[in-house]
This record gives C-alpha cells, structure tokens and sequence, in this order.
C-alpha cells in the first residue's frame, strides 16, 4: 500500500496524488481547445491521432489509465496490421506515444462530472471542481464490466473476485482452480489466458451456447485444462481472507460445491455515461443516441437548432459527438472502436465549418 506522510501521518493517497507524483499530468495547460475527448480507450485514441495529425489542438480526459478494456486484454488477434496477434497494454503504449507526438495533451486520473453548453462552447468540469471547454466535444468513455448480483460478494473484490482482470491476475493462481463467468469475447480472452496459469479452468455458461469469435473457439477447444458448464450458472460463493469455495447450479436444478481459488467475471457491460444523464439522449441501457437513432418518423429530436440532420456520430447536441462502446447500436470491438474514432474526425470538420 502506497502511503505519503501528512504532518507526520501516513495517509492512504488518492488516484490524483499517485498520478502527479510520478509524473503523470493532472491538469490542463490551457483552458480551450479544438477537441476534448473524454475516454482514452482505442476510439478516443484513434481519435486523438487523426485530429492533431489534422492540426487540430486536442486533450484527453481519462479516469483511469489509457486503453479501457482493450487494453487489459491479453491479446487482441483480429485488429488490422498485427497477423500475429497484439497485446492490449501494448497498442495502448503505442496509440498514446502516437497521440502525444502529434500533439494531444493526456490527462489521466482525472474524471468528469459534468457536462454543459454555453453557446457553440462545451464545458467540461472535471471531479476536482476546475473547467475546460472545446468547440468539439468527443464522449469515448466505452462500457465497463457489469458487477455480479450476488449479495455479500463485494468482500473478496479484488482478492478472489475480478471483472476483467484476467491478464493481471493470471500468474497469481499458478496451479490451482479457477473459474471465469461468461460467454462473450472478453470472457474467451480471459479463459485462454488463465489457462496458461491455472491447472483448471472451468467456464460457467448460461446459455446453451457461447458468443465468442469462431477464431477464439478454435482456440478454447485445443485446452485441455478448459471445461465448458454450459446451462451453469454462480449463486454463492463462500470463503474466509479469500474465495475458496463456490456453489454452482445446472439449469436441471441440481447445485454443486466447487472448491475455487478465484472467479473472473463478464457477465456484460454498462456504457459509462451517467455524467451525461439530461445532457444528450442515451437509450434505456444507457448507451448516447446518434445520427440516424435520433430521428422519430423522420423528425429532429426535440431542441435541436440547426436546419440539418444530426450526423452520423453526433448526439442530441450539435457539436457533441459519440465514439465506441458507449455509442447505441456499435459493433464492439478494438477495430470498430477505432474506426469510429477515425470516422468522427471528418465529422468534426463538417460541423467545424458550420460555427
């Protein structure tokens, strides 16, 4: 546990303080800029590049670090230019190298609490109270892991219980028997990894079939340390300091008791856009509206000034505009994140050339 003295006291640091004090930056240099991309995964990074090689003046705005889920993901083997498979933290390390060579200003740490419009200007204020603006307002903020529902779980958080850490984890469970929870794509990245580690894994399915890519199949079946429990699913988990013991149920009804060092979860996402909630229109789940997903029998959404149609990546909001995971109707993915990144800049300057 890290620790800094205050006065003689050992205090417990936040997120920002460990951020400044190795060098990462916190605030912004100046108070307006061309675009402000809040996310840094791979669509506000895809973003990011494509703007400042376009001159325009960007800063990014991430909470955590750089990458989002792409970039806890062990390998990434579909992604254009990489035949041989990449890691995620190392398409992160070098979409953010590109980014700052050209130009964008990274803030990490840093989250957003609102979100208003004075004018043609989009105002960003950050959790630390102080405000940015921008002409041109990007929302790559992707989806997160959705928890589990299972009462009293949230004690082995982070010591037993993972959503998405599979390729952080995987070395502590050297041996031993682990289970991971899901059956999308996240889900096989992260059994394929831990099986490199693990001396079981066993993979609690729902359904009565996976989602997974065919490539990320082919590559599930040829491990012999990975078993499938189709129609399974978790209803307990029990233990002490750590996990050691789940209890799992078949759809027949008929529960077991498993011994288990850890669980990893992904049982689905929740796009993260609550601090956008009255700002722009989202969908039931949460997901921000664009383009075509705005117009009801052929109208503008309610309030919308300007003569034309929204854009295809633009919300409820002339000037804001969607990227990734969090945008309704997205194909999720490293390389569809990406593309709408790219494809968001060309929109910039269309409606650039309107204010």
């Amino acid at each position: 546990m890290l620790a800094f003295p205050d006065g003689g006291v050992l205090v417990q640091p936040t997120l920002q303080q460990i951020a400044g004090r190795t060098g990462l930056r916190i605030k912004a240099e100046r108070p307006f800029y061309n675009v402000i991309v809040i996310g840094c995964g791979p669509a506000g990074l895809s973003a990011a590049v494509t703007a400042t090689a376009d001159g325009l003046k960007v800063l990014m705005i991430e909470r955590h670090a750089p990458g989002g889920q792409a970039g806890n993901s062990p390998k990434i083997e579909n992604f254009l230019g990489f035949p041989a498979g990449i890691s995620g933290s190392e398409l992160t390390r070098r979409a953010v190298t590109q980014a700052r060579r050209f130009g964008a200003e990274i803030l990490t740490a840093q989250s957003v609490s609102g979100v208003r419009v004075e004018g043609a200007a989009k105002i960003v204020t950050l959790s630390d109270g102080t405000e940015v603006s921008s002409k041109v307002l990007l929302i790559a903020t992707g989806a997160w892991f959705r928890t589990l529902d299972i009462p009293g779980t949230e004690r082995w958080n982070g010591a037993g219980i993972y959503y998405g850490a599979a390729h952080t984890e995987a070395a502590n469970y050297q041996g031993q028997d682990v289970f991971v929870v899901g059956a999308g794509n996240a889900a096989a990245q992260g059994m394929v990894f831990l099986s490199r580690y693990a001396r079981k894994v066993s993979v609690l399915i729902r359904g009565t079939e996976p989602t997974w890519s065919r490539y990320l199949d082919v590559a599930i079946r040829s491990k012999e340390n990975i078993e499938l429990r189709f129609e399974t699913e978790l209803v307990d988990v029990q233990g002490d300091e750590a996990v050691r013991q789940i209890t799992v149920r078949h759809k027949s009804g008929a529960a077991d008791n498993c011994p288990a060092s850890a669980v990893f979860i992904f049982i689905g996402q929740k796009p993260q856009s609550d601090f956008l909630e009255g700002v722009v229109m989202l969908s039931p789940s949460g997901h921000i509206l664009t383009g075509l997903d705005l117009l009801r029998d052929g109208k503008r959404p309610a309030g919308w000034p300007l003569k034309r149609d929204p854009l295809l990546l633009e919300t409820s909001v002339p000037g804001i505009f969607a990227a990734g995971d969090v945008r309704n109707g997205t194909k999720h993915g490293v390389a569809a994140a990406s593309g709408d990144g790219g494809a968001a800049v060309s929109l910039f300057w269309q409606y650039l050339a309107t204010v």
